[in-house]
């Protein structure tokens, strides 16, 4: 049996590339539509087409740097595709960076990784826009919030940000039957690590495979729990932080 119907919408951010691109095709797969938010109009439209049910899913090229724009960005989806059953937000920026070189780029960083996040989940959880009681929002963090990340400082701390959020939005959301959690994914093959390696160099693929005793994660791996975790399955979690790491926080 599926996790959700087709009367399901979920927004989810980041939706053109990666883990959420992953987290959309499971979301699709197991019913329900998807509302799909990213910057580039053209991978938004790939996704699309390539996903298992490109009828469901509903694309909206958006910049989330622009946070003003995002409260009434959610407003518009909810008033076209209908009240969201839950929200995910995956968009985000690794930059893995010396302190002391980082200059304004912390402010990116917290910009999308923090406060977009922040203002998707404030426009979601407007009344006119979901269906209250047994929604759910995730955020995807990180265990760099939890775990020494040489270079991913202010990284680290946009995601302890995140964690923080979840935790306090959840006792803010609960009494309206609203549940808040976040993903604490390991290092995931995704893009921002390809993107590493070529920054680094391939040592630095070892030595991260290296501290994961049960192997890197795939995007779909961190997809299922995120499904999971939105589903009337999981009606009796909030405000947890959820490790999925492969072991990676034990070594």
């Amino acid at each position: 049996m599926s996790l959700f119907s087709s009367e399901d919408i979920f927004l989810v951010s980041g939706a053109s590339r990666s883990i959420g691109k992953a987290i959309a095709y499971k979301l699709l797969a197991e019913g329900a539509k998807v509302a799909a938010i990213a910057r580039s109009a053209e991978g938004l439209e790939q996704m699309k087409n390539e996903s298992p049910a490109p009828e469901n899913v509903f694309v909206y090229p958006a910049d989330l740097m622009d946070t003003a724009s995002i409260v009434p960005l959610v407003k518009k989806i909810a008033a076209e595709c209908g009240k969201l059953k839950g929200m995910v937000h995956c968009a985000g920026i690794l930059q893995t960076i010396s302190f002391g070189s980082l200059k304004n780029r912390d402010k990116e960083l917290f910009e999308l990784n923090f406060h977009a996040g922040a203002e998707l989940a404030r426009g979601f959880s407007d009344r006119k826009a979901c269906v209250g009681k047994g929604s759910g929002i995730v955020f995807i963090s990180s265990i760099a919030s939890e775990k020494a990340f040489p270079g991913g400082a202010v990284y680290a701390a946009s995601k302890g940000a995140v964690n923080s959020l979840t935790v306090s939005l959840a006792g803010e959301l609960a009494p309206r039957g609203i549940r808040v959690n976040a993903v604490l994914p390991g290092f995931v093959k995704t893009d921002m690590l390809d993107e590493m390696v070529q920054l680094h160099g391939e040592e630095i693929l070892a030595r991260l495979e290296a501290q994961y005793p049960l192997g890197m994660g795939e995007p779909e791996d961190v997809a299922e729990t995120v499904a999971f975790v939105l589903s009337d399955k999981a009606k009796w979690m909030t405000g947890s932080l959820i490790k999925i790491d492969g072991g990676g926080t034990l070594v």
